[in-house]
């Protein structure tokens, strides 16, 4: 069995367990507040989970070892702008935005600012996502076509990869809501930090001299 061949078959059983994922939480959800917030009763552990997940794009995970392997270390400054982020966030806007029962944080726009500007926020981030998510599906689908039978045409390739990712991920979201998404989400972080762990680990043991030529 080759390395690709095995490198397919861990895919798919991804693949297969987000669709259970999907289909596990699809059971009838008891309103619209249990589909769209997951009941607002998640385990903070799983939510955070899986709001890193969310912002660690496949372009940050593949791209940045290689531009911090050529030397150049620009995105370092983004862990700490992470940190002091994520303490505004906590500490002022947190608060407000559960003490208000809000669903989204246009509202809490909406609230300060006015309906002008959640909209005019709510559609500057709607095309941000279209065009900054597009790039990232594009990326990940041409990782996945190395796994793809051969016997598929080259030209039907990458359409069949990226309609392979967007199929699992529609399922998955529509059939089980956010409570899907926040667990599938947390089982692709343990993914990210386990996969980053091991090729590490692997890394460093084929260095010559291993860790120690490294420090």
């Amino acid at each position: 069995m080759t390395s690709i061949t095995v490198n397919a078959l861990i895919v798919a059983a991804y693949f297969v367990l987000t669709l259970w994922i999907g289909r596990r939480f699809s059971r009838p959800q008891g309103s619209l507040d249990d589909y769209m917030l997951a009941g607002r009763n998640m385990p903070w552990w799983a939510a955070a989970f899986s709001i890193v997940a969310t912002e660690t794009s496949t372009l940050t995970f593949i791209g940045l070892p290689g531009i911090a392997y050529g030397g150049n270390m620009t995105f370092l400054q983004v862990a700490l702008g992470y940190v002091v982020g994520r303490f505004f966030v906590a500490m002022v806007l947190v608060q407000t935005y559960f003490n208000g029962r809000f669903s989204t944080a246009y509202q809490v726009l909406a609230l300060r600012f006015g309906s002008s500007a959640q909209t005019t926020a709510s559609l500057v981030f709607i095309v941000n996502r279209v065009m900054a998510d597009g790039v990232r599906l594009f990326a990940t689908a041409l990782v996945l076509i190395e796994l793809l039978p051969l016997g598929i045409p080259v030209v039907a390739r990458l359409p069949v990869s990226i309609g392979l990712i967007i199929g699992v991920t529609l399922y998955y979201t529509v059939r089980g809501g956010l409570r899907a998404v926040i667990w599938n989400d947390f089982v692709q972080q343990i993914i990210y930090v386990g996969g980053a762990a091991l090729a590490g680990w692997i890394l460093l043991h084929r260095l010559p001299g291993g860790w120690t030529n490294v420090t």
